[in-house]
């Protein structure tokens, strides 16, 4: 047999069968071809699946009733439509793109209008927040080191590289703590 998957990122499989080898490889084409087509026009066919306006105002208050989330955790660009669930944080489109880059053992994006929000993810991100997550990830940032919303794409990706990935603006541990010790400490101090 001559098969071929198709993985969602709903972690939903969809297994398929073709009559020849042929076949097979013209609809994997056929397939990968809709998919670059649609990231390069920027296009979502997936509904949207906020029916529920509680759903929607929850998200929609993310950005108004979190410290710091009315801006681009990383470039301050204003209104982000976009979030890394795992970072806590808020972003713009063009920050998501580099966060995607970035892997998601690193930044799991979501879109704030196009994805699903568990009750769950709307809570870690209310109580966390760009504020928040910034006096971790940026405590030792140089102010002049940021880049704004009109910074290069390649500045921006330097620094994103640079507070996520080699984590050099976190403020380093008190001697002799280890991390699952700080975690402890900062816990039972809240």
């Amino acid at each position: 047999p001559f098969e071929f998957q198709i993985v969602c990122s709903n972690e939903k499989i969809w297994h398929f069968e073709a009559g020849s080898a042929s076949d097979r490889d013209d609809w994997v084409q056929a397939i990968e071809q809709e998919i670059l087509n649609c990231l390069q026009a920027n296009k979502s066919y997936r509904p949207v699946t906020l029916t529920n306006s509680t759903d929607q105002s929850r998200v929609s208050r993310l950005k108004s009733e979190t410290k710091g989330n009315s801006k681009c955790a990383d470039c301050d660009s204003p209104n982000p439509t976009w979030a890394s669930i795992n970072l806590g944080v808020l972003i713009c489109i063009e920050c998501s793109g580099i966060h995607r880059n970035l892997g998601s053992h690193i930044s799991r994006v979501r879109s704030l209008d196009l994805d699903d929000w568990p009750p769950e993810h709307l809570l870690a991100m209310t109580r966390l927040g760009n504020h928040m997550a910034n006096s971790v990830w940026e405590a030792r940032m140089l102010p002049a080191c940021k880049p704004g919303p009109s910074s290069s794409r390649e500045d921006k990706e330097k620094y994103i590289v640079a507070k996520y990935v080699r984590k050099e603006m976190i403020a380093p541990l008190p001697h002799g703590l280890s991390p699952p010790s700080a975690l402890l400490s900062s816990i039972s101090k809240s």
